[in-house]
This record gives C-alpha cells, sequence and structure tokens, in this order.
C-alpha cells in the first residue's frame, strides 16, 4: 500500500513538471541534443491581452541536463500567457541544420512578432545581433514603416549558413537573406545578404 502512495505521489510530480513547461514548435535541435522550452512561473497572470507572460523562455542541453534562461529585449513578456504561448503563431523555433544556430521568433502584441538568433556550441548559447535590415526597407526600399503590423519572423534555412526572414506591415512585404558566420576567436555574426521587395499587402 505504501508503495502504491509513493508512485501516486511520483506520478502527481511528473505531471505538474510536465504541465510546467513546453517544448515550443521547431524547439528540438536536429542533432537531438538541445531543446527550447517555456517555463512556466506564478510572477504574473498573463493573458492574450498584453496583462503580462507568466512564463520564460530556457535553453536546455539534454545531454549535460544544463538550463539557461534567454533574456529578449523586446518581449515576449508582456502578451502571452505560458498557454497562449504554447501556439505555434506565437512562439516558434527555427534551428540550422548543424545545430549551431537557433532563430525564434515570439508574438510581443496581436500584429506584431519579433525575431532572435543565438549561436549553441556545447552547453552554452550566445545571443547574435541581428543586423538593421529594418534601415535598408524604410530607406532604400522606400517603404512607409507606419501602420498597426509589425512583422519580423524567420522563414526557413537553406543551409547550415543562411537564413531566410519575412517581414511586412499593413502595405509591404519584403524577403531578407541573412548569411551567419562564427570564427575562431570572435563572436558569431550575421550580415545582410539581400533585401527583396515583394508585393504589398492588401488591406
Amino acid at each position: 500500500m505504501i508503495r502504491l502512495y509513493f508512485a501516486f505521489l511520483l506520478f502527481l510530480l511528473s505531471f505538474h513538471l510536465s504541465a510546467a513547461e513546453y517544448e515550443i514548435a521547431g524547439g528540438h535541435s536536429p542533432n537531438g541534443r538541445y531543446s527550447i522550452l517555456l517555463v512556466r512561473n506564478s510572477e504574473t497572470s498573463g493573458n492574450n491581452d498584453g496583462g503580462g507572460a507568466n512564463y520564460d523562455v530556457t535553453f536546455h542541453d539534454l545531454r549535460t541536463n544544463t538550463r539557461r534562461p534567454l533574456t529578449l529585449q523586446s518581449g515576449p513578456q508582456g502578451f502571452c500567457s505560458f498557454e497562449g504561448a504554447k501556439e505555434a503563431v506565437n512562439s516558434q523555433a527555427w534551428w540550422s541544420p548543424d545545430s549551431r544556430f537557433v532563430a525564434l521568433c515570439f508574438r510581443t502584441a496581436r500584429h506584431s512578432r519579433v525575431p532572435y538568433l543565438y549561436y549553441v556550441a556545447g552547453n552554452r548559447i550566445q545571443a547574435v545581433q541581428l543586423p538593421d535590415y529594418d534601415a535598408i526597407i524604410y530607406g532604400r526600399l522606400g517603404v512607409k514603416p507606419f501602420g498597426s503590423h509589425y512583422v519580423r519572423c524567420p522563414k526557413e534555412w537553406s543551409d547550415t549558413r543562411t537564413l531566410q526572414l519575412y517581414t511586412f506591415g499593413d502595405l509591404y512585404a519584403c524577403e531578407v537573406i541573412l548569411r551567419l558566420e562564427k570564427k575562431p576567436g570572435s563572436g558569431p555574426k550575421a550580415f545582410i545578404v539581400t533585401v527583396k521587395k515583394g508585393e504589398p499587402l492588401e488591406g
């Protein structure tokens, strides 16, 4: 009887832990070693109307069982709740084929999504500064940065070091291609290869 009681307690504990974290869409790396998790916290209630997020974004090295919290400068804290963030339209990851880079995208407002880029080595993860492709979109391409929609989101990896993103506002759409590199003795960097203007969005 005592064994059954402790077995039941272990079941409840494992259920509680599994309910308190969630691997985001695309969060498992191709090599099977890494995972990007949403981890519930109790600091705020969170809701889809801007009530504050009740979760943290965490990098998990499954081989060493190392976890590192990711600091996202533009959110997503403040918009989606833990349950809302579990949906792929609100939180998603794109791993490079060799599992050395991962691009993340989070919804930061009802009509806005923002990308993040990281470099992974062993059980460590390092943020990569995205280049200012908005300056090209608003400057050289001549589109207007005004409107309610502001979406910047990864699309796919063409190869291990080439990332495609799409970006659009109310009246424009653009495709951005970035090239990533990591040279010995220096930090990872991202460079703009090209920015192409697409057809304006309807409405």
